[in-house]
């Protein structure tokens, strides 16, 4: 099988697109609109159980791979919160 290069002719001024630079350089990126809204809540955890599963992440091995990071996590929650 031989490929054979194929030349496109490209203008040499491509058009710009139809953008209005104005409004969006003024963009924050705020709109309620856009994208995904996450709903805020408060944490089920007191005080006192987020300094405690911290020391716990502390002590574990820095090669335990996420996976198993985010399960005991969940188990601690779930152990606390009765879930």
């Amino acid at each position: 099988m031989v490929l054979r290069k194929t030349n496109i002719n490209q203008p040499e001024s491509p058009e710009e697109p139809d953008v209005d630079w104005e409004i969006a350089a003024d963009h924050d990126g705020e709109e309620e609109d856009a994208g995904i809204v996450v709903p805020e809540f408060d944490c089920p955890l007191s005080p006192e159980d987020i300094t405690e599963l911290q020391s716990v992440f502390q002590q574990i091995d820095p090669n335990t791979p996420v996976k198993e990071l985010y399960l005991l996590c969940r188990e601690y929650v779930a152990e606390r919160c009765g879930s």
